[in-house]
Protein backbone atom coordinates (compact mmCIF):
# COMPACT_ATOMS: atom_id res chain seq x y z
CA UNK A 1 0.00 0.00 0.00
CA UNK A 2 1.50 3.82 -0.58
CA UNK A 3 0.31 6.58 0.72
CA UNK A 4 -1.20 9.81 -0.63
CA UNK A 5 2.01 11.85 -0.56
CA UNK A 6 3.52 9.73 -3.42
CA UNK A 7 0.37 11.19 -5.41
CA UNK A 8 1.51 14.20 -7.76
CA UNK A 9 -1.30 15.97 -9.68
CA UNK A 10 -0.23 17.92 -13.31
CA UNK A 11 -2.08 19.92 -15.45
CA UNK A 12 -3.03 18.06 -18.37
CA UNK A 13 -3.25 19.11 -21.89
CA UNK A 14 -4.87 17.84 -25.04
CA UNK A 15 -2.26 15.67 -25.81
CA UNK A 16 -2.98 13.99 -22.64
CA UNK A 17 -6.67 13.38 -23.86
CA UNK A 18 -5.78 9.71 -24.91
CA UNK A 19 -4.18 8.82 -21.45
CA UNK A 20 -8.01 9.92 -19.42
CA UNK A 21 -10.16 8.53 -22.11
CA UNK A 22 -7.29 4.53 -21.39
CA UNK A 23 -8.43 5.20 -17.68
CA UNK A 24 -12.00 5.12 -18.28
CA UNK A 25 -11.88 2.98 -20.89
CA UNK A 26 -10.45 0.51 -18.55
CA UNK A 27 -12.63 1.56 -15.82
CA UNK A 28 -15.21 0.67 -17.98
CA UNK A 29 -13.61 -3.21 -18.24
CA UNK A 30 -13.34 -3.08 -14.10
CA UNK A 31 -16.75 -2.25 -13.90
CA UNK A 32 -18.13 -4.78 -16.46
CA UNK A 33 -16.05 -7.53 -14.52
CA UNK A 34 -17.96 -6.92 -11.54
CA UNK A 35 -21.07 -6.82 -13.41
CA UNK A 36 -21.46 -3.13 -12.80
CA UNK A 37 -22.22 -2.28 -16.07
CA UNK A 38 -25.30 0.33 -15.43
CA UNK A 39 -22.75 3.29 -15.00
CA UNK A 40 -20.92 3.75 -18.11
CA UNK A 41 -22.32 0.82 -20.53
CA UNK A 42 -20.23 -2.09 -21.73
CA UNK A 43 -18.27 -0.21 -24.65
CA UNK A 44 -14.79 1.42 -24.65
CA UNK A 45 -15.76 5.25 -23.57
CA UNK A 46 -13.08 5.89 -26.34
CA UNK A 47 -14.95 5.74 -28.93
CA UNK A 48 -17.80 8.55 -28.12
CA UNK A 49 -16.65 11.39 -30.20
CA UNK A 50 -18.14 13.53 -27.50
CA UNK A 51 -15.94 12.05 -24.58
CA UNK A 52 -12.91 13.21 -26.65
CA UNK A 53 -14.31 16.71 -27.48
CA UNK A 54 -15.15 17.66 -24.07
CA UNK A 55 -12.13 16.20 -22.37
CA UNK A 56 -9.70 18.61 -25.11
CA UNK A 57 -11.87 21.27 -23.83
CA UNK A 58 -11.57 20.95 -20.18
CA UNK A 59 -7.78 21.02 -21.13
CA UNK A 60 -7.86 23.62 -23.17
CA UNK A 61 -9.75 25.63 -20.59
CA UNK A 62 -7.03 24.47 -17.83
CA UNK A 63 -9.17 22.43 -16.31
CA UNK A 64 -8.02 18.67 -16.77
CA UNK A 65 -5.47 17.28 -14.16
CA UNK A 66 -3.87 13.81 -13.92
CA UNK A 67 -2.84 12.02 -11.00
CA UNK A 68 0.47 10.39 -11.27
CA UNK A 69 2.04 7.45 -9.08
CA UNK A 70 6.46 7.18 -9.78
CA UNK A 71 5.58 8.62 -13.02
CA UNK A 72 3.01 6.78 -14.19
CA UNK A 73 -0.91 8.24 -14.58
CA UNK A 74 -3.23 7.18 -12.26
CA UNK A 75 -6.51 9.13 -12.73
CA UNK A 76 -7.91 12.21 -14.08
CA UNK A 77 -9.98 15.13 -12.95
CA UNK A 78 -11.78 17.72 -15.14
CA UNK A 79 -14.14 20.76 -13.71
CA UNK A 80 -15.65 23.27 -14.57
CA UNK A 81 -19.61 24.55 -15.04
CA UNK A 82 -22.34 22.85 -13.82
CA UNK A 83 -24.26 20.94 -16.33
CA UNK A 84 -27.25 21.81 -18.07
CA UNK A 85 -29.31 19.03 -16.49
CA UNK A 86 -28.36 19.79 -12.81
CA UNK A 87 -29.91 22.42 -11.18
CA UNK A 88 -27.53 25.94 -10.31
CA UNK A 89 -26.62 26.33 -6.98
CA UNK A 90 -27.81 29.28 -5.37
CA UNK A 91 -23.75 30.21 -4.31
CA UNK A 92 -20.69 30.20 -6.16
CA UNK A 93 -19.47 26.63 -7.08
CA UNK A 94 -17.05 23.95 -8.95
CA UNK A 95 -18.24 21.12 -10.70
CA UNK A 96 -17.08 17.87 -11.01
CA UNK A 97 -17.02 16.82 -14.20
CA UNK A 98 -15.19 13.97 -14.94
CA UNK A 99 -13.59 12.03 -12.00
CA UNK A 100 -11.63 8.41 -13.09
CA UNK A 101 -8.84 6.27 -11.04
CA UNK A 102 -6.87 3.46 -12.44
CA UNK A 103 -8.47 0.11 -10.13
CA UNK A 104 -4.84 -1.31 -10.76
CA UNK A 105 -3.49 1.53 -7.70
CA UNK A 106 -6.17 0.78 -4.86
CA UNK A 107 -5.15 2.53 -1.31
CA UNK A 108 -3.19 5.43 -2.68
CA UNK A 109 -6.06 8.06 -1.67
CA UNK A 110 -5.84 8.77 -5.64
CA UNK A 111 -9.64 9.75 -6.20
CA UNK A 112 -9.00 11.32 -2.60
CA UNK A 113 -6.01 13.67 -3.80
CA UNK A 114 -7.93 14.43 -7.56
CA UNK A 115 -10.84 15.97 -5.10
CA UNK A 116 -8.51 17.50 -2.60
CA UNK A 117 -7.00 19.36 -5.65
CA UNK A 118 -10.68 20.64 -6.94
CA UNK A 119 -11.10 21.54 -3.78
CA UNK A 120 -8.04 24.07 -3.85
CA UNK A 121 -9.02 24.68 -7.67
CA UNK A 122 -12.46 25.72 -6.36
CA UNK A 123 -11.50 28.59 -3.45
CA UNK A 124 -8.53 29.73 -5.91
CA UNK A 125 -11.50 30.53 -7.95
CA UNK A 126 -13.90 32.17 -5.26
CA UNK A 127 -15.88 28.85 -5.28
CA UNK A 128 -17.72 27.89 -1.93
CA UNK A 129 -19.07 24.85 -3.06
CA UNK A 130 -17.80 21.56 -4.54
CA UNK A 131 -20.22 19.56 -6.22
CA UNK A 132 -19.52 15.99 -8.12
CA UNK A 133 -22.20 14.39 -10.20
CA UNK A 134 -21.99 10.73 -8.36
CA UNK A 135 -24.04 7.54 -9.36
CA UNK A 136 -26.17 6.04 -7.24
CA UNK A 137 -26.05 2.36 -8.66
CA UNK A 138 -28.60 0.55 -10.22
CA UNK A 139 -29.04 -2.67 -7.84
Amino acid sequence: MGSAENIDIRPGTVEDVPIVLGLLDKAVRWLVARGRPGQWGTEPLSARPQLHASTSDAARAGNLFLAYLGGQPVGALTVGNTPAYVPPAPEPELYVNLLVTDRDHPGHNVGGRLLDHARQLGRARGAVLLRVDCYAGDD
